[in-house]
């Protein structure tokens, strides 16, 4: 549960989609049915994640996949 414990501390701040954390859990029961359907279908596809090159210390570049 550390990713839940990670928005709670963010003060419940929307998340890619613009649903707050509050928004998914007043619907909970019907958000994990929708996930473990599409998982167990064989449809669920994850988001995408898109590339980040920050600059490290000594100035190399190290590629951080952030999703």
């Amino acid at each position: 549960m550390g990713a839940v414990a990670a928005v709670k501390a963010n003060k419940d701040a929307p998340r890619v989609d613009g649903q707050t954390l509050g928004e998914f859990e007043a619907d909970l029961e019907n958000q994990l049915y929708k996930i473990w359907n599409r998982m167990s279908s064989g449809s669920y596809l994850p988001p995408g994640e898109s590339r980040r090159d920050p600059q490290a210390a000594r100035r190399r570049v190290r590629t951080l996949g952030v999703s």
